[in-house]
């Protein structure tokens, strides 16, 4: 009789311990169950936009449509935008994401989809300017300081535009505020020197003294005037 009762003492407990421990772990496995049902994502190795937004498929594979919302301006044509890992880590945890980093210290860099602007297109736009209002003749620059070579959006047109230039006669400098795209108002200082050119005939091939010169013997060169050498005639 007292083991019968023993026993079903026994039974209850067990039964009570094991209802505690569903009741306990229940919440844990529905957050377990509702984490598993967040959208598994990886982090891109980087990032290439066009426009003017950076959207949360730019950042990670995997993003579902209706999540992939503009998270961030994109970084300006030529320049580049880094997501640090807190960062990321707030964009997952944001748009309830399921991302498990598989570098101790993630990062992404995302570039600017764009074209620089050549650099012979920039001088011969300063030339024509100087030609217009400052020098008389033939006149070939150099660009000594320009900070960063200036890029446009791959979707935009290259169109240059000298706004402002001014220059020293008696130093032969120039400084000249640019753009270089009609959908951007941003400026570029571009500085440097103008070299005046004059036009001189040379020879095309080596002429021994006491030979006579035949028209086919020459060609006129633009030059530098402080440039002119033994093949000058």
């Amino acid at each position: 009789m007292n083991t019968h009762r023993s026993l079903k003492a026994l039974a209850t407990s067990i039964s009570g311990l094991l209802l505690a421990g569903v009741i306990a772990t229940t919440p844990a496995a529905g957050a377990a169950q509702a984490k598993d049902n967040r959208p598994e994502v990886t982090l891109k190795d980087h990032g290439l936009v066009n426009g003017d937004g950076i959207n949360l498929s730019d950042v990670f594979s995997g993003v579902p449509t209706d999540l992939d919302i503009k998270v961030s301006n994109s970084p300006a044509p030529g320049k580049s935008a880094r997501f640090t890992p807190g960062q990321l880590r707030q964009l997952a945890d944001q748009f309830g994401l399921s991302w498990r980093p598989l570098r101790a210290r993630p990062r992404i860099v995302i570039d600017r989809a764009s074209k620089a602007v050549p650099m012979v297109s920039l001088r011969r736009a300063i030339e024509e300017e100087l030609r217009a209002a400052h020098v008389e003749g033939e006149v070939e620059v150099e660009i000594s300081r320009l900070r960063v070579k200036p890029h446009v959006a791959s979707e935009s047109e290259i169109s240059i535009s000298v706004r402002d230039l001014s220059y020293d006669d008696r130093a032969k400098r120039f400084a000249a505020l640019v753009s270089v795209s009609e959908d951007s108002s941003r400026l570029v200082k571009i500085a440097g020197r103008a070299y005046s050119l004059i036009s001189i005939p040379v020879t095309v091939r080596h002429v021994t003294p006491g030979e006579i010169i035949k028209a086919s013997d020459i060609a006129w060169r633009s030059v530098r005037t402080f440039r002119s050498n033994y093949n000058s005639i």
